[in-house]
């Protein structure tokens, strides 16, 4: 077998076999991890990977078990110890490549020693890492032939000891070790002068003839154009191009793709992806206090645990109370219990195999939407740990037997690697800091974008310009910056670093590691012979990047401005001639952004009166028609990711159910009874109805929360007993039919009647002022309220009960009319009975006009447009548009797209 080494070369390559033919027999083109694992399988050593996260637990278990609190790391064991663990390990696999062995020597430096130490910890396993697995091989390979030639890329002498010891031991074997031929030089060109500078030989000016160029953009789309465009402008030519993909090339493959070319590929892997997120969501929802926006994320991911309409109930429960438990809550497992049955009624089962399936499916979504939890200072114990990985992991089986997509399989195989992880760390409790720690370890590796994969082309495409190992005719470098890949700092100090020579161990020093990552990184330039296309923008997915280390090298190019091309002019050149290249731009038809538009033409039928109608949707049509048919007839929404209730909208869901269960039971009789069952109330249901304000960091806003709810609470109590009205009903839902067949409906906060049994209505509010609800009732638009009091009468003709808002925060009364509150609260300008007249007179008339198809936006200011007449909104009753706190701003115009 031949077979190229080079360290970078794990991963695509360029070529792709030994001799540069398009397919090889017996032959191949390797990094280390490639060589390990062909010389692992003909030696019968290979087994199962491990799990980086693996490792570190069992040598965390090591470092535990000898920790007396003296030594070197116990500090910093005590504050992390997954991180200690982490670091730790890596310096004793630095130890073992460089050829280190622990009963060599007696170590003078205490680090070393207690290394030493660490390493004869024999009854606790650790698995191999990479250098111990070189070590075995090279006590193994000598007599087994398997290689015969072997051509090393980089200089052996750069590569760590163990990795010398190996080429050494393949050479006993005998394997014949070379190294490349000389590279090829481009003819006499620009190109020719740039690799001259890299190589260390005299500068010579540039001249400008296009076999070296450097596109500079402000951004990767224009980039990407660019690109694209110059691989279309000469298909023939693209053979024997290689294209380095460095970075996330998505917007690049969006533009070939427009051009009718093959797709580069090459997303970058991340560990936020689909299924891979059910693992730690799964953990961060066994936590007390419950963080109810991670829960609501698990419900509405694709492929959640959660079936899409069942998690919709639970969903809908979070969005405006987030939390688990309590009478919402519940209702929300008999919604989804009762969609099951009748699912499953439709079927020829019997009815004790439907319970028995139902019984089934409400467990394990129990198990998901209602897990033990644990307190996050004392940590989660290691068999309820355990028992998460496995429901990940069983839920990823089954959804990967069903489907192609093989996220669920690695998602799988990190749960089951996390489970292994903990059994390993010997933890009984693990902190939340730590489990973190040990989740992001385990799926730290991520995967591409779905549909990101390279398609079949003449050209070829490598991730890394260190994959180039030998001649490559041209090159197209996408994302020529800096990849910010640090070299780490050597933790040895001199002494160490005496000590350890002196025992045979030889440390690469941490300049020719980066020296050997340029070296490697220049041979994308060195191997091309004809032309080097470097595309360069200045921000990547809005992330400025640094300039690459190769451009600073060739500062002392002469003339190297010549190199460099403004592809903002040449988005705007008549012709282009590029890196030897010439095509004509494809046009690009420019036109005006869609401006601010008021009036809104559809059918007429598609738009009809709603079965139900509320306050609030009775007011959103009054204010803007437009958004009214947006968001009840077209029924576009915001993401209940988006639309959690939190701060004041939060704040005032607590306070108003915390009211609403204290006045419905038997009220004190003094204001210490009050205060006392409102804040008991209070800790029973923040949990259910309010669990973000129990997380850290919410003290303040849990206090805010707490004082405003019982002061409102003493304050209520005072009002209704000193003007003798008694509470009768909390939050009862009131329907009334409207004469064209749609019902009224709403909840009405409190009611309450006189000593002589007249009603009244009290709408309970929390906002930072009450100036906006006092100038509605000043100016004759308290929508709500007027329907509250149509839905306490159920007719138009005879008087409305009487209505006030309660503004929690300043626990004031903003009352309509004076009896039966006090005339001091009393806000004039408004009639409830006349008020409602004008809002149906108002209802009727726009929806006339929506039936005609005529939409009419009103946060659009009115102006004639040429060859149409604005629709003019003539009502009743003047609202205020709901603009401030509208969500389709962006669709009528009236805030710019960004």
């Amino acid at each position: 077998m031949h077979v190229v080494f080079g360290w970078h070369l794990d991963g695509p390559t360029f070529p792709e076999t030994p001799d540069g033919s398009d397919f090889a027999l017996d032959g191949v083109v390797v990094g280390p991890l490639g060589l390990l694992d062909i010389l692992e399988t003909r030696l019968g050593l290979n087994g199962p990977g491990t799990p980086a996260a693996l490792r570190i637990a069992q040598y965390l278990a090591r470092l535990r078990s000898i920790d007396d609190g003296n030594q070197f790391y116990s500090g910093s064991r005590a504050a992390d110890e997954w991180s200690t663990a982490r670091l730790v390990l890596s310096w004793r696999d630095e130890l073992v490549s460089t050829g280190w062995s622990p009963k060599a020597a007696s170590w003078q430096s205490p680090r070393l020693d207690t290394l030493a130490r660490v390493e004869a910890v024999k009854d606790l396993l650790l698995q191999p890492g990479v250098p111990d697995r070189v070590r075995s091989v090279a006590a193994k390979v000598k007599d087994a032939g398997t290689v015969e030639k072997l051509t090393l890329v980089d200089a052996p002498e750069s590569l760590p000891l163990v990795w010398r010891e190996l080429f050494d031991a393949l050479a006993e074997s005998g394997a014949e070790i070379t190294r490349p031929t000389s590279r090829p030089r481009a003819a006499r060109s620009d190109l020719t002068r740039v690799q001259a500078v890299l190589s260390g030989e005299p500068s010579e000016p540039l001249s400008g003839d296009g076999s070296f160029c450097i596109v500079q953009t402000d951004d990767e789309l224009v980039a990407a154009d660019i690109a694209a465009e110059w691989l279309a402008a000469a298909p023939s030519e693209n053979d024997d191009l290689v294209i380095i993909r460095q970075g996330d090339s998505t917007v690049f493959d969006a533009a070939c793709r427009r051009l009718g070319l093959p797709r580069p590929g090459g997303s970058e892997k991340s560990p936020f992806r689909g299924a891979l997120q059910v693992l730690p969501l799964a953990f961060e929802t066994a936590w007390a206090p419950l963080d109810a926006a991670r829960l609501l994320e698990l419900l509405v991911m694709r492929g959640s645990p959660i079936p899409y309409r069942t998690g919709r109930y639970f969903a809908d429960v979070l969005r405006d109370y987030p939390g688990s438990g309590g009478r919402r809550w519940a209702d929300a497992w008999k919604k989804a219990e009762e969609g099951l049955r009748n699912d499953l009624s439709t079927s020829d089962e019997a009815d004790t195999g439907i319970g028995h399936k139902v019984d089934a499916s409400l467990g394990e979504w129990r198990q998901w939407l209602e897990p033990r939890r644990f307190e996050r200072d004392t940590g989660i114990a290691a068999n309820a740990a355990d028992e998460v990985c496995r429901r990940v992991q069983r839920w990823a089986l089954r959804r990967a037997a069903g489907t192609d997509d093989s996220v669920y399989r690695q998602a799988a195989n990190a749960a089951a690697a996390l489970a292994d992880t903990i059994a390993a760390s010997g933890l009984e409790m693990i902190p939340k800091p730590q489990l973190d720690r040990m989740i992001d370890a385990v799926v730290a590796e991520g995967i591409g974008r779905p549909g990101t994969i390279a398609e079949a082309a003449t050209w070829t495409t490598v991730d890394d310009p260190s994959q180039i190992w030998s001649r490559s005719r041209s090159v197209l470098w996408w994302g020529f910056f800096d990849p910010g890949q640090l070299v780490m700092r050597s933790p040895w100090s001199e002494a160490e670093r005496s000590e350890l020579s002196a025992a045979g161990s030889a440390i690469v020093p941490a300049d020719d590691v980066l020296s050997l990552r340029l070296a490697a990184q220049r041979r994308a330039l060195l191997n091309a012979t004809d032309r080097v296309l470097l595309a360069t923008p200045a921000l990547s997915a809005g992330v400025a990047h640094a300039t690459h280390p190769i451009w600073h090298e060739l500062a002392r190019l002469e003339e190297r401005d010549r190199a460099i091309i403004d592809g903002r002019g040449l988005r705007h050149a008549e012709r282009v001639s590029l890196a030897e290249r010439e095509w004509q731009p494809h046009p690009v038809e420019t036109g005006t952004m869609p401006g601010s538009r008021r009036d809104w033409t559809v059918p007429g039928d598609l738009i009809s009166p709603r079965k139900t109608e509320s306050a609030t949707s009775l007011g959103s049509l009054l204010g803007c028609p437009m958004k009214w048919v947006l968001e009840h007839r077209a029924g576009i929404r915001e993401s209940v990711l988006l639309d959690m209730a939190d701060d004041n909208r939060l704040k005032g869901n607590i306070a108003h159910d915390v009211l609403a269960h204290f006045f419905a039971a038997a009220i004190p009789e003094n204001e210490q009874g009050v205060r006392t069952i409102v804040e008991a109330l209070l800790d029973s249901m923040l949990p259910e109805i309010g669990s973000p304000l129990l997380l850290p960091g919410r003290l303040r806003d849990r206090e805010e929360v707490r004082r405003n709810t019982i002061e409102s609470a003493v304050s209520l109590f005072h009002l209704l007993h000193e003007n003798r009205l008694t509470v009768t009903a909390t939050e009862r839902r009131i329907e009334t039919p409207l004469d064209d067949q749609t019902t009224l409906a709403g909840v009405v906060d409190l009611e309450v009647a006189t000593s002589n049994g007249q009603p009244a209505i009290i709408d309970l509010k929390w906002s930072n002022n009450d100036r906006y609800r006092r100038a509605e009732i000043e100016e004759a638009r308290p929508i709500q309220l007027a329907t509250y009091a149509r839905l306490m009468n159920g007719d138009e003709e005879t008087g409305f009960a009487p209505a006030a808002y309660f503004m929690m925060k300043q626990r004031r009364l903003l009352a309509v009319d004076a009896e039966p509150f006090p005339a001091r609260f009393r806000v004039g300008g408004s009639d409830l009975k006349a008020i409602w007249q004008a809002i149906a007179t108002a209802r009727q008339r726009l929806l006339d006009d929506l039936g005609k198809g005529r939409i009419v936006a009103t946060g659009i200011p009115m102006k004639a447009t040429v060859g149409e007449e604005p629709v003019e909104v003539d009502t009743a009753i003047t609202v205020e548009p709901p603009c401030r706190f509208c969500l389709y701003g962006r669709l009528c115009g009236r805030r710019s797209v960004q």
